[in-house]
């Protein structure tokens, strides 16, 4: 069917039933067929390998034809150049075969649909691909690019894109003009058309500069955290070779960019990470905590932070010494992280005056210093008398102005452990000797 209504201005015909199954060639079908807007989305396009300028500028077409079975085609070349008014949902296209897409959007001033998911994976040509289309930004960063050799004029003229697509594999192609006249053009020298802020690598890092344990501190402490400093925008730094993240933004007391996406599975140290950083309050709780073995003053005096992170694997952390100390707005559902390996929650939460969370299923097995844990943590009244508290030497000021708590933890075997002032100044406080502030009501066995 190549070229069958080409250049019919006037052709509208309801064609809607045809039997397409045996058809393989539809280039050009449509090419020029300014007036054609007829529901095509029932069509059997099982066989068809052809779909180059299928519907350029046919600009009255708006159909949905998100159904369309595209799983042997191979050429999508200027499919919808020009066709003005297309604007319909693809985004479920099986792709897999295709190996050029050459100005198949260029012009579709309209089109702004979710193609992100598409599979590149053996396509070649891109150049052109969304050229004028004008409307156009949608993320596709995640593509799998690393066949393409021809890309220039990829975005130029696309004025509202400005998706990140620094993952692509195009180091070594010519990129000529691909951003000119985009919303990410900005290089003067006008050579590339290549958008400063994007770092094309064949390795797939999103920084200018690659961040690793010798460079991550000098990094944070630049303050270059947009696109034009030396390590790009601090969002979208690629922090896969970073293992320590203790103290990074200590005593950043305005500190609150958005790091959410920070790949965290190599970290195996944030002791004071946020520490005294008053402002920061993002939301971190998709972060891979599972290399992490300390979190030692994390969030110390991190006034502000009150995000949900309840889902981090904890499995490793042995050290959560004062993690939320002087955390004042901090009340988040922790309950079920595993505790397991943790040694040390001397002063965790420690002033923490608004966490009153469910703890109760903690395993504190190996845990030996519970000191001032919960001392002037207000809010905090929860069960936790079932605690393995056998291996704790030193409970000493553990409650210590915790003035709401008054659960019954008389299973506890701290008998042999320090318990200096463990009650002091809380709801259970009743011992006039003051010498261990043990409340007279609780047992505490051998």
């Amino acid at each position: 069917m190549e070229s069958a209504f080409e250049n019919r201005n006037s052709f509208n015909e309801d064609i809607s039933e045809w039997n397409m199954g045996n058809v393989t060639i539809i280039t050009k079908m449509f090419f020029n067929a300014t007036s054609f807007n007829q529901d095509i989305s029932g069509w059997n396009m099982g066989k068809v390998t052809k779909t180059n300028n299928m519907l350029n500028n046919a600009i009255a077409f708006n159909q949905p034809i998100k159904d369309w079975n595209m799983g042997e085609v191979i050429n999508s070349n200027s499919m919808f150049s020009n066709a003005t008014a297309f604007n319909q949902d693809i985004s479920g296209w099986n792709m897999e075969k295709v190996t050029s897409v050459t100005a198949m959007f260029d012009g579709a001033t309209a089109f702004n649909q979710p193609i992100g998911d598409w599979s590149m994976g053996n396509v070649t040509a891109t150049n052109q691909m969304f050229q004028n289309a004008t409307a156009f930004n949608q993320p596709i960063g995640d593509w799998n690019m690393d066949k393409v050799n021809k890309i220039n004029y990829m975005f130029a003229d696309a004025t509202n894109f400005n998706q990140y697509i620094g993952f692509w594999n195009i180091s070594d192609l010519a990129r000529n003009n691909m951003f000119t006249n985009s919303a990410l053009y900005n290089d003067n020298s006008g050579s590339t058309g290549l958008y400063k802020k994007i770092t094309i690598d064949g390795d797939h890092f999103f920084s200018k500069t690659r961040l690793t344990d010798s460079n991550f501190k000098t990094a944070i402490t630049s303050n270059d955290y947009d696109w034009s400093g030396n390590y790009g925008p601090i969002e979208k730094w690629d922090t896969r070779g970073v293992t320590d993240m203790s103290r990074a933004f200590i005593n950043r007391h305005t500190f609150n960019e958005d790091i959410s996406e920070w790949n965290m599975g190599s970290v195996t140290d944030t002791n004071s990470m946020f520490s005294n950083a008053l402002d920061f309050n993002q939301p971190i709780g998709e972060w891979n905590m599972e290399s992490v073995t300390d979190t030692n003053g994390m969030f110390n005096n991190a006034s502000d932070f009150n995000q949900p992170i309840g889902d981090w694997s904890m499995g490793r952390v042995t050290d959560t010494n004062s993690m939320f100390r002087d955390a004042r707005s901090f009340n988040q559902y922790i309950g079920d992280w595993n505790m397991g390996s943790v040694e040390n929650t001397n002063k965790m939460f420690n002033m923490a005056r608004s966490f009153n969370q469910d703890i109760s299923g903690w395993n504190m097995g190996k845990v030996t210093i519970t000191f001032g844990m919960f001392n002037g943590a207000t809010s905090f009244n929860q069960p936790i008398g079932d605690w393995s508290m056998g291996s704790v030497t030193i409970a000493g000021n553990m409650f210590d102005n915790a003035t709401s708590f008054n659960q019954y933890i008389g299973y506890w075997d701290i008998s042999d452990a320090t318990r200096t002032d463990i009650f002091k100044n809380t709801a259970l406080h009743n011992d006039n000797s003051g010498s261990t502030g043990l409340y007279k009501g609780i047992t505490v066995s051998g």
